[in-house]
């Protein structure tokens, strides 16, 4: 099966990188970076989900990245700025309850610091920002649960 084209793309607007948009555009052009994302997202769930990485030639999934479903942690703040909250939600848990880096595998410690720790602890902090609403529960509660035993604890 072949990943789903993305045709509303105004490559017209990537002409003179210097050049801000008018305001009257400024709204029409988060829109479309919204939908451009949303199809970015739309097809990494239908054809690589919960694989680290979409390969956009084959559109499939590999884990190339660790196999902690690299794509999941990366996107999670991403998901909070683009207003997502039910799919933010929905990935926090599903994170919760799949995701385990007591794993013996080669990483890269420098993509698995920006992309996995840096996600992580961003949907973290916009989460525990009530004035989002990105948790329908208490945030303590989930972080309760996916907390990882520091060495001291009994």
């Amino acid at each position: 099966r072949a990943c789903k084209p993305f045709t509303r793309l105004d490559r017209s607007k990537c002409d003179g990188l210097l050049k801000l948009p008018a305001v009257s555009e400024d709204r029409a052009l988060r829109e479309e970076v919204r939908d451009l994302f949303t199809h970015a997202w739309d097809n990494y769930m239908e054809h690589a989900f919960p694989k680290d990485v979409l390969l956009p030639m084959s559109c499939k999934g590999a884990d190339s990245w660790g196999g902690m479903s690299m794509t999941v942690l990366d996107t999670l703040d991403t998901l909070a700025i683009m207003g997502n909250a039910s799919e933010f939600e929905r990935m926090v848990n599903w994170c919760i309850a799949h995701i385990d880096f007591d794993i013996d595998e080669t990483v890269s410690v420098f993509e698995t610091n920006i992309r996995a720790l840096g996600g992580l602890i961003s949907a973290h902090l916009l989460a525990l920002d009530p004035r989002l609403g990105l948790m329908s529960g208490p945030c303590a509660s989930w972080w309760e649960a996916a907390r990882l035993p520091c060495s001291g604890d009994s």
